[in-house]
């Protein structure tokens, strides 16, 4: 996912709303009607910049995994076993195992 470019006027408007939330999770201002008018005037541009963020941060991952994955050969990890116990209308019971599933986590 491409990020999108804020502006530095949208930049500061998500700053403020994130800034705002801060404080009225801190038990402060809470009241405060001016506040309250600029977080429901900016809130779409924070929910766009906060969106942003968090897309990023799961890029981020996905590609830390697929370098992981790509570094390691995975051809060879997994085994077909086959166990054929009597007549099935899809011919019996088929798995797939790989060496990974039997190790235990730390």
């Amino acid at each position: 996912m491409s990020s999108r470019a804020f502006t530095w006027q949208e930049l500061l408007q998500a700053l403020t709303v994130e800034t705002i939330w801060r404080l009225w999770n801190s038990g402060k201002y809470k009241n405060n009607r001016w506040l309250k008018m600029i977080v429901s005037n900016w809130l779409d541009v924070w929910a766009d910049w906060r969106t942003d963020l968090v897309m990023r941060g799961v890029d981020h991952q996905t590609e830390e995994l697929r370098m992981q994955w790509n570094a390691g050969d995975t051809s060879a990890d997994f085994k077909f076993t086959e166990k054929k116990e009597g007549a099935t209308l899809l011919g019996g019971e088929m798995r797939l195992r790989a060496p990974y599933m039997d190790r235990e986590e730390p």
